[in-house]
């Protein structure tokens, strides 16, 4: 299985309401047929379930129906029908990609269905709310809905919903916590419930293979196994969505026996899942199980048979990415896509088209790699391109997240403090008719200044931590671009420019500008991805041996069990120590000196090492002394002042220790500094 940046953390489901949405046709005509025979409530309640079923694949065909229900609703008084109506104009704007007027509607619709007997719906809304906030980067605000949702399911006894409730945490625990204990024991109550209310196969199917992932992931590889393929036994394949959920169910298993059992047997359910998926044209699922057995070629250095996966895997990519479909067959229009399809239609068109753009970057990187590996530069070029263009395209659309989730996060404070405001109203109220007394008025404003003067507070305090940060960061940027190293590396291309070495010069310039581009994209995100730190540090220390060819050697070494794609760190930790190792350890010794830099997996920390065999701090500082007596470690105070502000925000903290290495004389032998840093991955698919 894996890890959308489309597709949030945790997504609450809940089913249709009187149909399946994937096999809907029949109902919806017998309801359209009934439709001109009802009126009031009645045809209101039939009008929804029409409409909901169509909003998925036909939104602006249910605009004229959301009025017509919120018309009829607000004539007769029907509470439970004004929800409804706002109900299907967010599904419309959702299915638009509209975030922020769906996200507006659910919250009238949340509000108008509350306390009324649609217990379901009023389920299904917040979840949606949960869907916007996950998608928009408010995981905080996400996690307070969960509990809500679970509870109503509960009191009101909708058991397929907490079923699919539970799939969908499980989903999260596989896929972000890690935790497979968690992750076993609540799809064992999500199978529970879809076995005892006897769900439909392709839901049961769904579950057995996200608990035979939670069982892989715990390293209980013959259970695993078993389970997996009692998931696949589930499907039927004489349904449509059970066809297109089996096929996704197949290239799954086959990344499951990749990445946990290291079987080659994953190739053959890449293989069976690429059959199936060119018999139903099924694009999406040609392109991810294309991806995925390419990067199991890649990653055995069959280099023939990944380039040949990667293509195949970017001309379906490309059809998608043009299209905005998933299928290029009709029949399977309505078709679920993968396992959050499962009840309820949740990949957008737009969510689509970002899987589609995120597959295409990460097979452009890897065809490059690969065409320069076999020497065809040309090529490597084009496809390094067409990375970088799709990339920078992703890059925007995280922008625009980004920028979408604060508009998300305002209209909700928004929200809130207007819900705050009458609720403090109606207080206000009711303390005067009980009480009439100007001591009370007076001490009602006298708690309004108070919570007036704590907002402020916190928030004066919340500015002043982010202008803090801003300028560490500021900070850090100018210590990282230092003018000796720019100018003397500037003078490196420069002589070998004049030297006629155009080849150097290329590789120089090219390495400097990396290094350049690497620092000023870190300088402005809170965390990058391990392999964008590595490059960063190989990029630095390859300018600095070619500009001390004969002072210093380097080896950068990452433990087999990271993943440097997915990792997160806080960036340029390492540089400014490699830096003080270089200037202050190295220059002074008289042999070529060593600089190791080492990421290691311990528990739950990353470990980063940065290690020298210099002439050690004690002798570096008096030579620094000898020089400038007013000399001080700008980056190293900074990098502390980095650490310090992060950890005010961290659980598990980041720790900073300085080790002088002794030889076996008890002389000076080098200096190792040490990171701890708790382990974090990336929930966003890599390129």
């Amino acid at each position: 299985m894996r890890k959308y940046s489309t597709i949030v953390l945790l997504i609450l489901l809940s089913p249709a309401f009187a149909a399946d949405l994937f096999d809907f046709q029949s109902e919806y005509d017998s309801l359209a047929i009934l439709l001109p025979q009802t009126e009031g409530k009645h045809r209101v309640d039939i009008l929804f379930e029409m409409a909901y079923m169509l909003a998925p694949w036909e939104p602006e065909q249910c605009k004229p129906m959301a009025d017509e229900i919120l018309s009829i609703s607000n004539e007769i008084g029907y509470q439970a029908g004004i929800g409804k109506g706002y109900q299907i104009k967010a599904e419309i704007s959702f299915y638009n990609n509209d975030y922020i007027t769906a996200f507006d509607f659910y919250n009238q619709a949340a509000d108008a269905l509350k306390g009324t007997v649609e217990t379901r719906l009023l389920g299904l809304t917040l979840s949606q709310i949960s869907v916007i906030y996950m998608y928009t980067n408010n995981i905080e605000k996400a996690f307070t809905i969960g509990p809500q949702v679970i509870s109503i399911y509960k009191q009101n006894q909708h058991l397929e919903d907490l079923s699919m409730t539970y799939y969908a945490m499980g989903f999260y625990h596989n896929n972000y916590t890690r935790d497979a204990k968690a992750s076993i024991a609540i799809l064992k109550k999500a199978l529970s419930l879809a076995v005892e209310e006897k769900m439909n196969s392709r839901c049961i199917g769904a579950v057995l293979i996200s608990l035979g992932y939670a069982y892989a992931i715990g390293g209980k590889q013959d259970s695993a196994k078993i389970i997996l393929h009692q998931g696949l036994s589930y499907f039927n394949d004489s349904l449509i969505p059970d066809r297109a959920l089996k096929t996704e169910a197949l290239y799954d298993i086959g990344l499951i026996l990749d990445r946990y059992m290291k079987s080659d047997s994953a190739i053959y359910y890449f293989d069976f899942a690429l059959k199936r998926a060119e018999d139903m044209s099924f694009m999406y699922c040609k392109y991810r199980a294309s991806m995925f057995k390419a990067d199991y070629y890649y990653r055995k250095n069959e280099i023939q048979k990944a380039i040949e996966g990667y293509e195949f895997s970017v001309k379906n990519a490309l059809k998608v990415n043009a299209s905005g479909l998933g299928f290029e067959d009709e029949t399977y229009r309505r078709a679920p896509m993968n396992f959050w399809d499962v009840y309820k239609r949740t990949m957008t068109q737009s969510m689509l088209l970002i899987d589609a753009k995120e597959c295409l970057a990460r097979s452009y990187k890897r065809l490059s790699q690969l065409m320069e590996s076999t020497g065809n530069t040309r090529k490597g070029l084009e496809y390094y391109k067409l990375y970088h263009s799709f990339t920078d395209t992703l890059n925007k659309v995280a922008s625009n997240k980004q920028l979408l989730g604060l508009e998300i996060a305002y209209e909700s404070e928004r929200k809130n403090q207007q819900i705050g405001m009458l609720e403090q109203q109606t207080e206000l109220q009711q303390y005067r008719i009980r009480q009439n007394s100007i001591f009370l008025y007076g001490l009602i404003a006298l708690i309004v200044l108070l919570i007036l003067f704590a907002t402020l507070f916190f928030r004066q305090n919340r500015i002043k931590a982010n202008q803090q940060n801003i300028q560490l960061k500021q900070r850090l940027f100018r210590s990282q671009m230092n003018p000796h190293f720019i100018f003397n590396s500037l003078a490196s291309i420069q002589n070998s420019i004049i030297n006629e070495d155009s080849m150097k010069a290329s590789k120089y310039l090219a390495r400097f500008s990396k290094l350049v581009r690497n620092i000023l994209d870190s300088s402005a995100a809170e965390t990058i991805t391990l392999e964008a730190e590595i490059n960063t540090i190989e990029n630095y220390l390859t300018l600095q041996k070619i500009r001390y060819p004969e002072m210093i050697e380097f080896n950068v070494s990452v433990d087999d069990d990271i993943d440097v794609e997915a990792t997160l760190i806080p960036p340029m930790l390492a540089q400014p120590f490699i830096e003080n190792a270089i200037e202050h350890g190295l220059k002074a010794k008289e042999t070529t000196g060593m600089i190791e830099v080492r990421f290691l997996l311990q528990k739950q920390n990353l470990i980063l090492e940065i290690e020298d065999n210099g002439i050690g701090r004690l002798q570096a500082q008096e030579n620094l002394k000898a020089k400038d007596s007013g000399h001080k470690s700008m980056a190293t105070g900074i990098t502390r002042q980095r650490i310090n502000a992060m950890n005010k925000k961290l659980r598990k903290k980041i720790s900073l220790d300085i080790v002088d290495l002794k030889n076996e004389a008890g002389e000076a032998a080098g200096t190792r500094v040490v990171f701890r840093i708790p382990f974090r991955v990336s929930l966003q698919v890599k390129p």
